[in-house]
């Protein structure tokens, strides 16, 4: 974000940061793109923002805090924050410099100095330039964002350390590593190439450290200053204060790491407080420590497990949602359609299975469990309902924001059904674009139903599709669609086990290994058994080979088959639907005429393509379709040829 002129102007690709943006400063005055970058899901849109610089006056208004602290009334009184305070501060905490080293070596005190002396320097340059608009002013000012954020919060943190502020400093600081930082398992780290403005975070860290519990040090390499904070459980104890508003993907790995060790450790406290009875419906009211937030949160149990809060403040609605995320509940605070006092009414709102997820810490489901439990012993609801809520709080269920509650089962003729049905036609279409962003295809690997009048609508993936998905997550050239890939077999699995038992599970698990070894086996020197008709034949592969020619797919096998040596060639064409045929002849010179050769063409076929085939052509032909040669990209000697085939190479 930088000013321009009279202009506040933000670029970013990023649509949680659009959002972060335009809820802070409101609707732009501008919007446009200004190009596209090219990724591996596509064309992804680079968005341009502008807003009138007099907003910044406004949000400064409306956060009261920096009134009180700082006498600030706009963003130019922002800018001449009592910056002689904020020097005295830094000057004054002797202990930040143990924290400071250069390499493997204690550089604390003459490095302390250097970033001090550039802290100052800026501190001088503050009554030049402020107030001042033009190229020049516009240059300080964009080095000016880099102080101010930690000098705020170090300001609020040492004249008022109450949670308040220690929250004000999580946004800030989450926000500042969004942009220049680095999370990982064990560590989160700021970037910053101002040895001042290092300086100030570096001692905004210690002070939100002595109430959050996690130590800080700087590390100089070269230009470079990196604040940071390591080790499990200190890393941890940081990552507990970092907000994913706006869904942030730094904070959300800030926010998993701190879940996983807290679920290591037993971290989390929760307490099962009340159950009550509130006019007609049962409430519990449930109240957690995570880090170093407390909060209390009440459950419904209507006709499902309801968590309700809500509250005219955002801020405290924004803390309240990132706490429940530390439990592993995603559930975003969303404005409510009127207004109370003025004010905007935020709610958070999660229903029983976001609440019985896999991803939510087993202590906050036990606690829901026995809530559930107790109000059934009351006569506040149902037996049956209350058994079947607390047996699915305790084992967990599969979900996630980013893929479909699958239905996996055994249907009637043993087929394996994979479908979600849903009303919401937006969320269909997504889930359908996300499948066809990694490569699959709409009538082969999934297809779709829109909902339509209110009735259901569906999302099915095919055998095919999962086969397809696993070979992605093992042999995709791109490492981001092998995760991707990855992630959506994980999912499919879970679900297979939870809604369709052992069985379904293990035919999702076949699939998978089916996928998982395409392009893997060797087809020369096979040798193999096959059934034909009720006889067994044996098959030996001398020699395969696959070219395209013209636009179709040819592939040439050798092999010996019940003792007879045979050669073939199998075409692959499409057809006017752009539906994938392959064809293959029988001949009538083979050795026992054209019924013995057909036998042993379908015993051949079967080794190459999972199936014999079927007769076309009065016989003399059998035909196969788009799933028979992705069954054949298991073997090396096809899967290239196929797969550039299959793209319109």
């Amino acid at each position: 974000m930088t000013i321009d002129g009279n202009y506040v102007v933000a670029g970013t690709t990023q649509p949680w940061q659009i959002k972060a943006l335009r809820a802070l400063l409101g609707r732009p005055e501008k919007i446009e793109i200004y190009h596209f970058s090219v990724t591996t899901e596509g064309l992804k849109p680079a968005v341009k923002m502008q807003w009138r610089i007099e907003v910044l006056d406004s949000t400064v208004k409306e956060a009261g805090w920096v009134k009180r602290f700082a006498g600030a009334e706009s963003f130019d009184d922002l800018i001449r924050l009592r910056w002689d305070v904020v020097v005295n501060t830094v000057r004054k905490a002797s202990k930040l410099i143990q924290h400071v080293t250069c390499g493997e070596k204690r550089c604390g005190e003459r490095k302390f100095d250097e970033m001090l002396r550039e802290l100052e320097k800026f501190v001088a340059e503050v009554e030049r330039w402020a107030g001042r608009r033009g190229e020049e002013a516009d240059k300080f000012y964009r080095r000016a964002r880099k102080y101010l954020a930690p000098a705020l919060a170090l300001f609020e943190l040492t004249e008022r350390p109450t949670e308040e502020a220690l929250w004000r400093f999580a946004l800030a600081f989450t926000a500042a590593v969004a942009g220049d930082g680095h999370v990982r398992r064990s560590l989160v780290r700021l970037t910053s190439g101002d040895g001042g403005a290092a300086l100030l975070w570096l001692a905004a860290l210690q002070k939100a450290g002595e109430l959050a519990g996690f130590k800080p040090r700087l590390y100089v390499e070269g230009r470079f200053c990196h604040v940071e904070v390591s080790g499990m459980e200190n890393a941890a104890a940081l990552a507990a204060l970092m907000p994913a508003v706006g869904l942030n993907p730094k904070a959300e790995k800030a926010v998993d790491m701190f879940r996983e060790w807290a679920e290591e450790v037993g971290a989390v406290e929760v307490k099962l407080e009340a159950v009550e009875k509130t006019g007609k419906l049962a409430k519990a009211v449930i109240a957690v420590k995570a880090g170093p937030w407390e909060a209390k949160y009440s459950v419904y149990l209507r006709k499902e497990v309801e968590l309700q809060f809500a509250s005219t403040d955002a801020e405290r609605a924004y803390q309240m949602a990132h706490v429940l995320k530390l439990l592993g509940v995603k559930a975003e605070p969303k404005a409510a359609g009127g207004r109370s006092l003025g004010r905007h009414v935020w709610q958070i709102y999660a229903t029983t299975d976001v609440l019985a997820s896999k991803t939510v810490l087993p202590a906050f489901r036990e606690a829901i469990a026995r809530a559930v439990e107790e109000a059934a012993r009351r006569g506040w609801i149902k037996g049956d309902t209350a058994e079947r809520w607390a047996e699915k709080l305790r084992e967990g269920v599969t979900t996630a924001e980013d893929k479909p509650k699958f239905e996996i089962r055994i249907n009637n003729k043993g087929g394996l059904d994979i479908m979600y049905m849903t009303t919401n036609a937006e969320r269909l279409a997504q889930y359908a674009e996300r499948l066809k962003s990694l490569g699959l295809e709409e009538g082969v690997h999934f297809t779709t139903k829109p909902p339509k009048n209110g009735k259901l609508g569906a999302l099915r993936i095919t055998a095919e599709g999962v086969v397809k998905l696993a070979e992605l997550s093992h042999h995709a050239e791109d490492a981001e669609k092998r995760q991707k890939a990855s992630e959506w077999v994980k999912h499919l699995l879970a679900r297979a086990g939870e809604s369709g038992g052992e069985e379904a599970r293990r035919r999702v698990e076949e699939l998978v290994e089916e996928g998982a070894a395409r392009g893997v086996l060797t087809l020369a020197g096979l040798r193999r058994e096959v059934e034909v008709d009720g006889e067994r034949h044996a098959v030996e592969v001398r020699r395969a080979e696959a070219r395209i020619e013209d636009g179709r797919l040819y592939i040439r096998v050798e092999a010996v088959v019940d003792g007879v040596e045979m050669e073939r060639e199998y075409t692959f064409t499409r057809n006017k639907h752009n539906a994938t045929l392959g064809l293959v002849s029988t001949w009538m010179r083979a050795p026992g005429g054209r019924e013995a050769d057909l036998t042993r063409l379908k015993a051949l076929s079967t080794v190459i393509f999972g199936e014999p085939g079927a007769l076309t052509a009065g016989g003399r032909q059998l035909k196969y379709a788009r799933r028979h040669l992705e069954y054949a990209m298991r073997f090396k000697e096809i899967k290239e040829a196929a797969e550039r085939w299959l793209r319109g190479g």
